[in-house]
């Protein structure tokens, strides 16, 4: 939007309008996941996705990028914001497709891998804008990775037809009672750590810059290695959090992820500080696919879309602390690693107090054509 030429307010006015727009989808998503099946809904957000995609390639009016960029997930958080590796109803079709708690995390973990070696792949893509800057000027080169964008997603596409997912039984209420209070318990977490995320981690790089004096492509080394070391552990969460475990695995991970991210201030080299962030990125690799098998595992199989969704909310709303975290930087640098790190911390006790006690089987139950032809013989 800079390279067309909109000033920075109207940016950011339209960066909002389109998180809001996301986070209903994000709630819709999950409804109709519920109610019709999560690989439809899926194949709906790539629809989009790949339509959105092909609009901005060709578009500059300031309307269309909006309404593109809010129904294709673009300028929401990581991933594309209603894509990638935790995309509405993808956890949830995990869940109607495998019922051991091990085994959820297991998929939702390579699921995890997949998606954030192709966060960094992404990432890389942005290379690709310098070389074809030259040829075809700095918004044709932007068109032509929305083109591109365009076709990988409709490889998406093609693939999630050969998905399958049991036969889908409707179900009348949007959630139950106790599914309710145990979403209601992992949003509270969810929330307070997203707090802690957003007054510190989207102001990263310039606390790397100026409290560090490091330079962008350090700082692109380290992003990096986080990314990659974070994808691969969520290959092995699965080893580390069994039944009995899951919860206390889930809330221990986002506390040290908020004592390692309070840690980085200490006056110590850079290599150092660095070396805190990417152990960071193996925490939240090994927490973020097991907390998703707990969220799926303490609701009815028909009501895992709605609490994903819900659940995910909670947490993006929070990043709206990242105004806050932008004030802290001015007070005091470090205040922004310091508040945020006691946030997420806090995110993760909460998560153990409020869900210690829960059971997280509830949606272990049959599927699809097992599940009538139990319900029969009742």
């Amino acid at each position: 939007m800079s390279a067309l030429g909109y000033n920075p307010v109207i940016i950011g006015v339209s960066f909002l309008a389109m998180v809001l727009a996301q986070v209903g989808l994000l709630v819709l998503y999950g409804l109709l996941g519920d109610r019709f099946g999560y690989k439809k809904v899926l194949l709906i957000v790539e629809v989009l996705f790949t339509a959105a995609a092909s609009l901005l390639a060709l578009t500059g009016n300031l309307i269309l990028i909006i309404l593109a960029a809010s129904l294709g997930g673009f300028g929401g958080q990581g991933g594309g914001g209603l894509r990638g590796a935790f995309g509405p109803g993808l956890t949830a079709l995990v869940g109607r497709l495998f019922a051991d708690g091990s085994e959820r995390i297991k998929r939702i973990g390579r699921l995890t891998f997949v998606g954030g070696i192709a966060s960094v792949a992404g990432t890389a893509m942005l290379a690709l804008h310098a070389s074809l800057d030259a040829p075809l000027g700095v918004i044709g080169a932007f068109r032509a990775l929305f083109a591109l964008s365009a076709v990988i997603s409709t490889c998406s596409f093609i693939a999630l037809l050969y998905v399958r997912e049991p036969k889908f039984v409707k179900h009348g209420s949007i959630l139950s009672k106790s599914s309710g209070k145990f979403v209601t318990k992992v949003s509270l977490s969810n929330f307070v750590s997203g707090i802690g995320i957003g007054l510190a981690i989207p102001l990263l790089p310039l606390w790397f810059k100026y409290s560090l004096g490091i330079g962008p492509v350090e700082i692109s080394a380290i992003y990096t290695t986080s990314a990659a070391v974070s994808a691969f552990s969520s290959l092995f969460a699965h080893r580390v959090s069994r039944e009995n475990n899951q919860i206390l695995i889930a809330a221990s991970s986002r506390v040290i992820n908020g004592l390692l991210l309070a840690l980085m201030v200490l006056p110590v080299p850079a290599l150092a500080v660095a070396a805190l962030y990417v152990v960071r990125g193996i925490s939240a690799g090994v927490g973020v696919p097991t907390r998703s098998a707990v969220t799926i595992g303490g609701v009815g199989s028909g009501e895992m879309g709605t609490a994903t969704s819900i659940t995910a909310v909670a947490n993006r709303a929070a990043l709206g602390s990242s105004s806050v975290g932008g004030y802290l930087l001015t007070v005091m640098q470090d205040l922004p690693l310091e508040v945020g790190g006691a946030f997420q911390l806090v995110g993760g006790l909460l998560f153990y107090l409020l869900l210690r006690n829960e059971s997280t089987g509830k949606s272990t139950t049959p599927i699809g054509d097992d599940a009538e032809a139990q319900a029969g013989e009742r």
